[in-house]
This record gives C-alpha cells, structure tokens and sequence, in this order.
C-alpha cells in the first residue's frame, strides 16, 4: 500500500511530526467514511455496519 504525502519538504526548515487528523471523509453518497492508515499500520477511523 502506497502511502500519499501532501506537499514537498523544505531544504532548511524544521517540521514538527504531527500525528492528526484534520477531517472527516465522507463518499458523495454519505454512506462511508474514509479509513486513513499511518505507516506503521495503525487506522484512525473504523467504518461500523
């Protein structure tokens, strides 16, 4: 499984790692919620029933 990356890191600048969500991913149908996975397998959010 790929792992998507938003935006490009800076030469010169420090990050602080972050571990969040922002958002809440709904289909257009408003049926299923997104499940977002960290690297390191661990999922945010669990789609119930």
């Amino acid at each position: 499984m790929d792992i998507i990356t938003f935006g490009d890191k800076e030469d010169g600048k420090e990050y602080i790692l972050r571990p969040a969500v922002y958002c809440l991913m709904f289909n257009s149908g408003k049926d299923e919620l997104a499940i977002i996975q960290t690297g390191d397998g661990k999922l945010f959010f669990q789609v119930v029933g």
